[in-house]
């Protein structure tokens, strides 16, 4: 039986109930795609460090003292908090060593493409892992971004 392909995706995408709002934001397209030979690696950093669902919405505050990653109304810092936990989960997912990386767009800690740079937890992330190759959901739905993708991966494309 062949090794199974291993993919960190952001728990979200696959249906978890993890957003700030609670709301569903599973994506069947991004999933079926890969079918049945892939385990599926499921990440949500503000869940796994602690924060409730549902919660005030999080951005990032780029200041002088770094990027922080607080919430929108109130201005509470999770900068630590969130820092702590990649520290762990990083060292974690480096002796799983996932074969890549699907993240869910716009997220202040998940996002690869924001204004002014990456996600807290995504520009760790690809910093840690280099050569492993990383998307989002929405250039998943372009063909030749999800080829190449699925190419560095090591899957067939369907």
């Amino acid at each position: 039986m062949p090794k199974k392909t291993r993919i960190g995706i952001s728990a979200c995408l696959l249906g978890k109930r993890t957003r700030y709002d609670g709301r569903y934001k599973g994506d069947r397209h991004v999933t079926g795609l890969f079918g049945r030979s892939v385990l599926w690696v499921p990440i949500c950093p503000e869940v796994e460090c602690g924060l409730p669902v549902p919660r005030e919405p999080l951005r990032l505050s780029r200041t002088a003292r770094g990027t922080r990653l607080v919430t929108k109304h109130t201005g509470i810092d999770h900068t630590v908090r969130i820092r702590a936990w990649i520290k762990k989960k990083i060292r974690e997912l480096k002796k799983s060593l996932p074969d890549g990386f699907i993240l869910k767009s716009g997220s202040p800690s998940c996002g690869l493409r924001l204004p002014g740079g990456r996600g807290i937890f995504a520009g760790a992330l690809r910093s840690a892992f280099p050569d492993t190759p990383f998307i989002d959901e929405k250039k998943m739905r372009i063909p030749c971004s999800r080829r190449k993708f699925m190419k560095a991966v090591g899957r067939a494309v369907r």
